[in-house]
C-alpha cells in the first residue's frame, strides 16, 4: 500500500479512475499531482490537477474540494520522470516570491 514516505518526485501514478499524473513533491511535506501534458510543458511549474496533502487525502486542485481518494489508492507504475529545470520567463512575465 502506497504511502506520502513512499512517493517519488517524479514518480507517475495512476488514479483509480486510470488517469495517469506526475508527482512533485511540495514545500509543505505533500505532492502535487500534474497531467502528463501539463508535466511536459510546464515542467512541474504550471498547475497542478491534485494536491495530496500531508494528512494523505487528495484533493482536486481546480474544484478546491476533497476528492474520495487518499494516497493509498495511487497505483504506483513504476516509471520516474526526470525533473525538469523551471521554463524561462517570457518577456513582460513578473514573478514574485
Amino acid at each position: 500500500m502506497l504511502s506520502l514516505s513512499n512517493m517519488r518526485e517524479g514518480g507517475v501514478y495512476l488514479l483509480p479512475d486510470g488517469e495517469r499524473l506526475i508527482a512533485v513533491a511540495d514545500h509543505r511535506g505533500g505532492f502535487l499531482l500534474y497531467a502528463p501534458k501539463v508535466w511536459k510543458h510546464f515542467h512541474g511549474w504550471g498547475p497542478a490537477e491534485y494536491d495530496v496533502v500531508p494528512e494523505g487525502r487528495i484533493v482536486d486542485c481546480d474544484a478546491d474540494a476533497s476528492t474520495p481518494w487518499s494516497v493509498r489508492d495511487l497505483v504506483d507504475t513504476g516509471e520516474t520522470r526526470e525533473p525538469l529545470p523551471a521554463p524561462a520567463p517570457r518577456g513582460g512575465d513578473q514573478f514574485f516570491y
